[in-house]
């Protein structure tokens, strides 16, 4: 059975490797940041290099926490792809046609974006790349047996 993690554990799984990788799109030699292992990349049909990001486990909660759901557990993240640097306004205005940015620069990161425009963003990249899109855009869900 594969296990499913909802988007708001899987960003606190990968909150490391996303700055990891996000450090490595702001440095002038184009290198990594830190000391990690060497990254696997590939370049999508559209240009956009995307860095593999390992699976493993992590254990969630906090047993300080009187929140019910908050009680620790192990959750497992298979490895998967993704952007080596941030979304840029001008790349999601292109593919979008509109900007939700509130700090507008075309080579800025886009932000001030909410989950259904960004599923709808997903599925309009992996339409791009030729991939069945992953989210249903009415319910949110993920359907984790697409390739988008």
């Amino acid at each position: 059975m594969k296990h499913r993690v909802c988007r708001t554990a899987a960003g606190v799984a990968v909150s490391a490797l996303v700055l990891a990788a996000l450090a490595s799109c702001r440095k002038e030699s184009g290198e990594p940041a830190g000391a990690f292992a060497p990254v696997t990349a590939i370049t999508t049909p559209s240009g956009v290099e995307m860095v593999l990001i390992p699976g493993g486990w992590f254990e969630m909660g906090s047993a300080q926490s009187g929140e019910i759901d908050e009680s620790p557990h192990k959750v497992s993240v298979s490895s998967f792809y993704m952007d080596r640097c941030e979304v840029t306004q001008e790349e999601y205005e292109r593919l979008m046609g509109k900007n939700p940015s509130h700090w507008k620069k075309p080579k800025n990161p886009v932000e001030q974006i909410r989950w259904p425009a960004a599923i709808q963003y997903c599925n309009a990249r992996s339409r791009e790349e030729g991939l069945q899109p992953a989210y249903d855009p009415k319910t949110g869900q993920c359907n984790f047996e697409a390739d988008g």
